[in-house]
């Protein structure tokens, strides 16, 4: 964790026997969520921002994502499960009421207003379903990263092709359309992306 220019960076989980990475910020500011791999095991994890310990181990899982608001029953968090019942599953803050919304899929991303989330199906393509995981449609098909979304959330980045695209998404059960972003000053790259919130 480090300030916005990057100064000052401390490390809040002991990563010596593990891998940590996806962290994803709680709308406060006051907790992490992440996913920790020890050997073949990869479960969430939260922690809080000054580098106690929320909770661990919360469930088996990958690539959290935090909701901006609140979720019915407080179940903030989706994130991907493998395993014998695969998919995209929501659980609260806790860890409690672990519950599957979709079958298969991964990399799952909230919109800002919380009405609805993006994952990647079985086969690549982009999807969209509401918060509860009904009403599923093909948000955009064709290869990318994984999204994020603007502020207002009626824009998406994502990487395709190595390079940087923007999409314009007029909202729920609506197809995304691309369009183009090609600054000559961003290289070609395979990274992730991140929309900047302005304060």
């Amino acid at each position: 964790i480090s300030n916005v220019d990057g100064t000052s960076a401390t490390s809040i989980a002991a990563t010596k026997n593990s891998t940590d990475d996806c962290p994803a910020w709680s709308p406060d500011g006051t907790q992490v969520v992440f996913a920790r791999t020890n050997g073949t095991t990869t479960k969430i994890q939260v922690m809080n921002a000054d580098g106690t310990w929320a909770k661990k181990d919360l469930d088996d899982g990958t690539t959290p994502c935090w909701s901006r608001t609140s979720q019915p029953a407080d179940k903030d968090i989706l994130y991907r499960k493998s395993g014998t019942t695969p998919g995209i599953y929501q659980m609260t803050q806790a860890g409690a009421g672990s519950a599957k919304l979709v079958d298969g899929g991964s990399l799952p991303v909230w919109s800002p207003d919380g009405s609805r989330f993006l994952y990647f199906d079985a086969g690549g393509t982009l999807c969209e379903v509401k918060s509860d995981g009904s009403g599923v449609i093909v948000k955009y098909p064709g290869s990318m990263g994984r999204p994020t979304f603007n502020p207002a959330g009626t824009r998406f980045l994502s990487v395709s092709g190595s390079y940087p695209n923007r999409y314009q998404d007029d909202g729920i059960g609506v197809a995304a359309s691309q369009t183009p972003f090609r600054s000559p000053g961003l290289p070609m790259f395979t990274g992730l992306l991140s929309w900047g919130i302005r304060y």
